[in-house]
């Protein structure tokens, strides 16, 4: 979608159901239905200085929204070395939400040389709530033979 002279946005959302049928040797004996989704949203500019593209996103990668795994796992007593079984019950939804901002900036510096920077900041990577944020960056330099 073309939001400015020269400035394009691009989103996309992505819902998906899965269900899921454990196999008769599998420690899961129940599995729900799950589901799952994902969005991002991009802007970009081309043209800023010349012959270059700047662009910045924000994101939530693939998360489970909903599901419960159930079955059975062994239990060993350690004083009497005794085995029995006990029955689980697990949450697939994360303790979490991953959103990542992303900012990206190409420069063609001539035919045969273009430069590319990146910065990345990612909130409880991993959907893990705990997790610290995260970032990362990239400088990449390539020439064209």
């Amino acid at each position: 979608y073309d939001v400015m002279p020269g400035w394009n946005l691009f989103g996309s959302y992505l819902f998906g159901a899965t269900q899921a049928q454990p196999s008769a040797t599998s420690a899961f004996n129940n599995v729900s239905d799950m589901t799952s989704d994902s969005f991002a949203v991009t802007a970009t500019k081309d043209e800023v200085i010349g012959h270059d593209r700047l662009s910045f996103s924000v994101g939530q990668p693939t998360r489970v929204r909903s599901g419960i795994a159930s079955g059975l796992t062994q239990q060993v007593d350690r004083q009497t070395g005794t085995i029995g079984v006990a029955e689980f019950e697990q949450s697939l939804v994360p303790t979490g939400r991953t959103i990542q901002f992303q900012g990206a900036y190409q420069k063609e510096l001539s035919d045969k040389i273009n430069l590319n920077f990146a910065l990345k900041y990612e909130t409880q990577p991993y959907q893990q709530k705990d997790a610290d944020a995260d970032a990362s960056g990239l400088v990449k330099l390539m020439y064209k033979m």
